[in-house]
């Protein structure tokens, strides 16, 4: 198995770097593990027919999932400032804080 750590910039989107990131350098695999904090997440919760959008200092708890290509299927969990717990498929506009 060959690993590979990105560094993502604050201000960054998170889904569309990984999606680049897989794109330009033509790999397929999975996301095993991500370190971090969103300024913004942005993430379908199942069953639900709109996203769920959230701001402040968002702690990722998790994120893994495939990655094609430039094509992702991730799946996120995070805390809040209160240490609720939420988590869905990662959509575009969840921007990195740190």
């Amino acid at each position: 198995m060959n690993t590979q750590k990105i560094s993502l910039a604050a201000g960054s989107d998170l889904k569309k770097s990984i999606e680049d990131y897989g794109e330009s350098n033509n790999l397929s695999g999975f996301v095993v593990s991500i370190v971090g904090d969103l300024a913004k997440a942005v993430f379908q919760c199942p069953n639900q027919a709109n996203v769920t959008s959230m701001s402040g200092k968002l702690e990722i708890i998790t994120l893994n999932g495939t990655i094609e290509s430039g094509k992702v299927h991730l799946h996120l969990s995070l805390s809040d400032d209160k240490c609720n717990v939420w988590g869905g498929h990662l959509e575009h506009g969840s921007i990195v804080l740190k």
